[in-house]
């Protein structure tokens, strides 16, 4: 064994998949840290909506009128001490407790009124044996008040006692008076400590893989460097390898794609940000070029659909590379200019295709949008794809850069377009692959000239509705021709 691990040094070949699983544990140490973060975010975000379910649930069932009536009733402190001295107060301080039993809650729930005179929250109701009738509640006082009416979630802060959720919904009388506020809270730290057993354990099973993947290499490799003893055998044995390298690659691009997967955002994370949008995303082969990027930073919402060179196997590399650094542009650069994020990524390209001896002309076409909900704001810059905008009907659109992402003879800084937008207005991305597909009668593209009628055509319709037609539509356009490249579109209803 060290005699051909001696050797493999000095093959190129072996060298080469030497360096592929130096590159395969890179990727998986990437991996398993994004997937890390991402489920932090994601469980945090479910028990957050769990929570305010709850709250909106509990509120809904107690009657504000009656709450107002207790208030009205005991208006000093501790004027409640047991919960059985009034039949308003035990009704209220059942449901809570129920609520809690019911959901394993680890704290009480709390009913907080705000006093307007002394511009201060204070404990009504709880779900637990002692009242803390009338006594000044202190931990998000502006919260509450900020959102007295509509209830709010609170994301993980720290205490002395742990990390912890909370969320809140008020309580309305018949009238539609908000009287009170309910409240509970739920400890983080448990879901903290099921993110990282899922971590090690993904951890663990890699690095099986690894050792796995390792002793598959050292076999090949022995089997390379093994002369073999007549022409026949030599050309059977070849023939058993290629059959085995081939099975090897396609289970190494199939689990390529799991990791590109796991890269890309989830289809449905885009719904959090537009409630009526679609995505369709049709790989070529097994693995794609073309992928979709959302992030948000404060209230701005960053999106972007990249079209890479090539498609496959090599188009999904330059991908992870454009995942990677469009990232480091928004988090490590803190750039939140959509230009300058174009220009900081051009950059970034140019260098990671930069060797010290040649130059690799690979890159990117992409749309980058930046919208903020709150000014209805939309920020835009493109290299070499446009952005399709219908506003009252009309399809305009949006101009990008005539020059990619990466080496080329055009080096100027990108332009960005800021335009307000309006309830109902429409937003596209879309990479070639849809207008450039061969089909139809006469077998020719569909061409983007089309595709924009298609979406006027369309655009009266829900999103859901418009991705199963804009989908049907392709497939009868291709019949039965294969599809040319990878396909990228992605809709949003302001």
């Amino acid at each position: 064994m060290g005699n051909i691990l001696k050797n493999t040094l000095k093959n190129l070949s072996t060298r080469l998949l030497s360096i592929i699983f130096l590159g395969l544990i890179v990727v998986v140490i990437y991996f398993l840290t994004s997937n890390y973060y991402s489920q932090l975010v994601n469980v945090e975000s479910k028990e957050l909506m769990k929570l305010e379910g709850i709250a909106k649930t509990l509120s809904s069932q107690i009657n504000g009128d009656s709450h107002e009536l207790l208030c009205e009733t005991f208006k000093e402190k501790d004027a409640i001490k047991v919960s059985s001295e009034s039949s308003l107060y035990y009704k209220i301080h059942y449901n809570l407790k129920r609520a809690k039993e019911i959901n394993s809650l680890e704290t009480d729930i709390y009913i907080m009124v705000y006093d307007e005179d002394r511009d201060k929250f204070f404990y009504t109701v709880t779900s637990g044996l002692t009242p803390f009738y009338r006594h000044e509640y202190m931990q998000f006082p502006q919260v509450l008040k900020d959102n007295y009416k509509t209830g709010a979630t609170i994301p993980a802060y720290e205490t002395e006692n742990g990390k912890w959720l909370s969320a809140f919904a008020p309580i309305k009388s018949k009238k539609g008076k908000t009287v009170a506020v309910v409240q509970l809270d739920q400890k983080f730290n448990v879901f903290i400590d099921e993110v990282n057993n899922k971590f090690f354990k993904h951890a663990l099973i890699s690095l099986i893989i690894i050792v796995i993947i390792a002793i598959a290499l050292l076999r090949m490799i022995k089997t390379i460097l093994l002369e073999e003893e007549s022409i026949k055998q030599a050309l059977i044995l070849s023939n058993q390898t290629i059959e085995e390298k081939k099975k090897e690659i396609i289970d190494s691009i199939n689990y390529a794609e799991r990791i590109q997967t796991s890269l890309l955002p989830d289809k449905d994370c885009l719904n959090k940000f537009f409630s009526d949008s679609f995505l369709i995303f049709e790989p070529k082969d097994i693995v794609s070029g073309d992928i979709y990027w959302i992030k948000t930073k404060g209230d701005d919402i960053f999106f972007s659909v990249i079209d890479c060179t090539g498609h496959g196997v090599p188009g999904a590399l330059v991908s992870a590379i454009a995942h990677y650094n469009i990232n480091r542009c928004l988090m490590e650069f803190q750039l939140t200019e959509t230009n300058e994020i174009l220009d900081q990524l051009k950059k970034l390209i140019k260098e990671a295709f930069t060797s010290r001896d040649t130059a690799i002309n690979d890159g990117m076409d992409l749309s980058l949008c930046r919208y903020n909900k709150k000014t209805k704001e939309l920020q835009f810059s493109g290299a070499n794809n446009p952005v399709i905008l219908i506003q009252n009907n009309e399809v305009k659109e949006l101009k990008a850069c005539k020059q990619p992402i990466g080496n080329y003879i055009v080096n100027k800084s990108f332009a960005c377009e800021k335009i307000i937008l309006n309830v109902g207005d429409l937003l596209y991305m879309t990479s070639d692959g849809y207008a450039d597909q061969f089909g139809g009668e006469k077998g020719k593209k569909f061409k983007t000239k089309n595709l924009k009628q298609l979406l006027l055509k369309i655009s009266d319709q829900n999103m859901t509705t418009q991705m199963e037609m804009l989908q049907r539509n392709f497939d009868e356009w291709k019949g039965n021709l294969e599809q040319l490249d990878d396909v990228c579109v992605l809709g949003i209803r302001v």
